[in-house]
């Protein structure tokens, strides 16, 4: 198991096994990008992972000159807008980063232009989605890492109470592992769904209480 650089945009800097050889070449370029920004990977990942605990922008906004340098990751949707969705979620409540985001928009052109105008218009139209598929799940969880707020974690709480039939089977189990890896990652998600359990019920309840329990068992 090799850590996928790529891999951290979504919220937990999951591993991933995939082609060694093709695996590091893309974290050797990822790193030179980021190099020659003034960052390095750890800086990068702890920016990608817990952003909300030491907010600074104008390192974000190096990590986002170096995503809009990565062609392949902008073409690979699901990591571009999760990454989209996050730097949204700062930029909506930071004008001042906002107008630095938009300040570069001159200096690119062609695929890069057109990266940085959806994130751009991303947090102009900025919408924390209901909690109602795996991609929503993901935009929930890099609020969180941006903000730091309850809101988007209590959201995908309530997914362990949707009915446990047909596709909600799929989404329910995406929500239980995702608050049980991310609970480990981060103190405030352990908080949140011990301070839930207590006031949920039904399904809800029981299913934090496996969360909980898998989690101590580590």
């Amino acid at each position: 198991m090799k850590k996928n650089v790529l891999v951290c945009l979504l919220v937990a800097c999951a591993l991933c096994s995939v082609n060694a050889g093709r695996c590091a070449c893309a974290e050797n370029t990822f790193e030179a990008s980021l190099a020659e920004e003034g960052l390095s990977l750890a800086e990068f990942e702890s920016i990608a992972t817990y952003y909300y605990l030491n907010p600074q922008p104008d390192k974000l906004l190096s990590v986002v000159k170096v995503v809009l340098s990565q062609e392949e990751l902008i073409k690979d949707a699901m990591h571009f807008n999760t990454f989209a969705h996050l730097v949204a979620a700062v930029a909506r409540s930071d004008s001042a980063f906002f107008q630095k985001l938009k300040n570069l928009d001159p200096d690119y052109t062609g695929f890069q232009k057109e990266a940085l105008q959806r994130i751009i218009k991303v947090t102009k139209d900025f919408i924390s989605p209901t909690a109602n598929s795996p991609e929503h799940l993901d935009y929930l969880w890099s609020e969180f890492i941006a903000t730091g707020s309850e809101a988007p974690v209590k959201k995908i709480i309530g997914v362990l109470g949707y009915p446990d039939t047909g596709m909600n089977m799929v989404l329910i189990g995406a929500a239980e592992w995702s608050l049980t890896s991310n609970a480990r990652h981060h103190e405030k998600v352990y908080s949140i769904i011990q301070e839930q359990f207590f006031t949920a019920s039904g399904q809800t309840k029981e299913k934090l209480k496996k969360i909980l329990s898998d989690i101590n068992k580590k």
